[in-house]
């Protein structure tokens, strides 16, 4: 069975996870776990503890259906606006809530950390496919 990121995914414990990484493809992901009550934790997930693909990832919010797609992400750092267009995300078609998974996160903070070291503008607009090595 091929589990994709974003996908949802049905446990042999009876729980439902979301996978946001794939560590090595077929053998390990790391996985938003549903543990019941809308809580969720991040922990790593082998192959094999998969029973099914189930269907693709729900909002947190609202429960509508997320999609892959490309946002702007905002950061006000009051002596500096960051803008990063182009970034990544599963954007629910329902409420438009943004989810970025930990790769994606990592890489903003970082481009984030380089504007705010070298901004020289109140306003710095940055395409996140070109900062990302």
């Amino acid at each position: 069975m091929e589990i994709n990121i974003y996908d949802k995914v049905l446990l042999k414990n009876g729980r439902t996870a979301h996978i946001v990484e794939i560590w090595d493809l077929g053998v390990a992901y790391e996985a938003d776990i549903d543990i019941g009550h809308g809580e969720y934790v991040t922990g790593t997930i082998k192959h094999n503890d998969i029973v099914e693909r189930a269907f693709n990832m729900n909002c947190f919010l609202c429960k509508g259906d997320m999609e892959s797609g490309l946002t702007t992400h905002t950061v006000d750092l009051k002596s500096c606006i960051v803008i990063i267009r182009d970034v990544p995300a599963m954007v629910c078609t329902q409420c438009g809530e943004v989810w970025y998974n930990g790769t994606v996160t990592r890489e903003v903070e970082k481009i984030v950390d380089a504007v705010t070291a070298t901004a020289l503008a109140e306003i710095a607009v940055v395409n996140y496919s070109a900062n990302v090595a």
